[in-house]
């Protein structure tokens, strides 16, 4: 079943194209590469998705119970503010905010699913940690659990193991697979890691000066585009 059709889209800045001609669809449980050199339109299809750009053209069709609420966001690591008070729990919590109408108090069905989420990620021992004390690891997975709190069906990554050391970045990948695989979520990722996008996704979407140059299975791309993977050391 299709979770995300997007039909012939184009973008434009201050009335200059900037991507044009973007198709592809996604499956439920779908792993989707997003690939490109920078200023290729990988930020400008991801804002699109995300409902931050209106497209100039085209259609973005999200077949979820609520679009707004399906869709979840993971940036790459950032540097956490020293004075930012709040601890795991709240952050994970937070993303519960979502589901809930004015009053906004969570109620014990939101707390009972964002514990979930902390024990799917192994999260619970840091339950009561300050958030900007954490690693940026540690940091990454908790907004992943956070995203995944919201009830996210659809996640849309932008680099998000950028910074962190081998051994995290390995454990990251392995709960992606994990909400692929248990949870049923599609993902689409934007990464600049070929080698290791290519090991990780089902699917890549190239992008190159504005327009789509592939969509379709990793395998297929690999053979139909050598000087890609020339660029990013793998031949």
């Amino acid at each position: 079943m299709s979770v995300l059709d997007c039909r012939d889209l184009s973008f434009a800045y201050e009335g200059r194209p900037v991507l044009s001609h973007v198709n592809f669809s996604l499956e439920k449980g779908s792993y989707l590469g997003i690939i490109g050199e920078n200023g290729s339109g990988k930020s400008t299809l991801v804002k699109g998705i995300l409902g931050l750009k209106k497209q100039a053209a085209g259609e973005i069709r999200l077949h979820l119970p609520d679009a707004q609420k399906g869709m979840g966001y993971l940036p790459q690591q950032q540097t956490m503010k020293k004075d930012f008070p709040a601890s795991v729990w709240e952050v994970v919590l937070s993303g519960r905010l979502s589901q809930l109408s004015f009053p906004y108090r969570y109620r014990k069905v939101d707390r009972e699913y964002a514990e979930h989420m902390l024990q799917f990620l192994s999260l619970s021992s840091l339950k009561n940690h300050a958030f900007r004390e954490l690693s940026g690891g540690q940091q990454q997975r908790v907004l992943l659990s956070r995203a995944l709190a919201a009830g996210s069906q659809v996640l849309v990554l932008d680099e998000p193991v950028t910074g962190l050391d081998p051994r995290i970045t390995e454990e990251m990948y392995a709960m992606l697979e994990r909400c692929i695989h248990e949870l049923g979520l599609t993902i689409m990722m934007v990464s600049h890691d070929l080698p290791r996008v290519f090991h990780e996704v089902h699917q890549v979407l190239y992008l190159a000066k504005g327009k789509q140059m592939f969509f379709g299975q990793t395998e297929d791309f690999l053979k139909a585009h050598p000087e890609v993977m020339r660029q990013g050391g793998i031949l």
